[in-house]
C-alpha cells in the first residue's frame, strides 16, 4: 500500500483520504503525477480548485476532488 504525505503540513495519507486529517486540508488525486494533493476550492465556482502549494498550478483547474467521490459502500 502506497502512502502519501500532505503536501500542505507534511502529514501522512492514505489513498481513501479526502481530507489530511491533521491539517483539513481538502485532498485530490492528481493522477498524471500519481500523487495526492491538498487543494482549494475557487471564490466563486464550485468546479474550479488549486493545488495550494506547487507553484505549477496556482492557476484555477477543473480537478475531480477527492471529496467528490461517492463514500464506499458498506
Amino acid at each position: 500500500m502506497k502512502l502519501f504525505n500532505c503536501d500542505n503540513c507534511g502529514s501522512a495519507l492514505f489513498f481513501e483520504n479526502v481530507i489530511c486529517l491533521h491539517c483539513r486540508s481538502s485532498l485530490a488525486f492528481l493522477p498524471d503525477r500519481m500523487e495526492l494533493a491538498a487543494i482549494e476550492p475557487a471564490p466563486q465556482a464550485d468546479d474550479l480548485w488549486r493545488q495550494l502549494t506547487s507553484p505549477r498550478m496556482r492557476h484555477w483547474n477543473r480537478l475531480t476532488p477527492a471529496i467528490a467521490r461517492p463514500p464506499p459502500s458498506a
